[in-house]
């Protein structure tokens, strides 16, 4: 493709995360034609490192007698982030 060629999409999706891929798959099922960015090579976005918070004190972990608590996982990804 060369910066003279143009594509048509009744809707358009920059980034394909979670959020991304669902509004974009939503729209195709509804029938418009759809053109998904995505920056990086794959796509995913930040849900691929979704994880932490997210899992804490889930059934699995309990039944795997993993214990990791709530304020646990708060403290370490606030201190992860600065």
């Amino acid at each position: 493709m060369n910066q003279e060629d143009h594509l048509l999409a009744d809707v358009v999706v920059c980034g394909c995360g979670s959020s991304g891929l669902i509004a974009g798959l939503t729209a195709r099922y509804g029938g418009a034609s759809v053109i998904m960015f995505e920056k990086r090579s794959a796509p995913g976005g930040t849900s691929l490192f979704a994880e932490g918070m997210f899992a804490v004190e889930s059934g699995m972990q309990l039944r795997n007698n993993i214990s990791v608590t709530k304020e646990k996982t708060i403290v370490e990804s606030g201190q992860w982030r600065n």
